[in-house]
């Protein structure tokens, strides 16, 4: 337990105070947030910056779609891919198999057509360590979910 409590950096405000659970304010929140996608202050933050560009940037067909090929099937068609396919995309690529390998791939190809079925939007290494460490600290202090 002691590497999933450090392998996440933990808030500059902490998870404790006087052996209870802090619960930060917003502006602490936000203050933290500006904080994790300051790339000049720690390179490392570049993650963190690529998954949030990656998310705001597809605002901009959100937009395109709206103003310009907005219609009832496409619209069924664009929730059933966003909230389907990419939630079973979700459960069995980035929670079964790349955090728990939950099972095995018959062969590589399978894996490969499994891996690439979506856009990417977070990165796995984003997810798998957030994710184990949520499952070492559910509902304590310290899980980042």
């Amino acid at each position: 337990m002691a590497f999933l409590d450090r392998v996440l950096e933990p808030p500059t405000y902490g998870y404790e105070r006087d052996g209870k659970f802090y619960r930060p304010t917003r502006l602490e929140i936000f203050r933290e947030f500006g904080m994790r996608l300051n790339v000049f202050k720690d390179k490392r933050n570049w993650l963190n910056v690529f998954s949030w560009a990656a998310s705001l940037v597809m605002a901009i067909p959100l937009t395109i779609f709206f103003v310009k090929y907005f219609s009832i099937p496409l619209f069924i068609a664009g929730f059933i891919y966003s909230m389907v396919i990419l939630g079973t995309h979700g459960t069995i690529w980035y929670h079964r198999y790349a955090t728990h390998r939950a099972y095995k791939f018959s062969h590589p190809i399978f894996r490969f057509i499994t891996k690439h079925l979506v856009v990417k939007m977070i990165p796995e290494e984003a997810y798998v360590v957030s994710h184990h460490v949520h499952h070492a600290k559910s509902e304590q202090p310290g899980d980042p979910y």
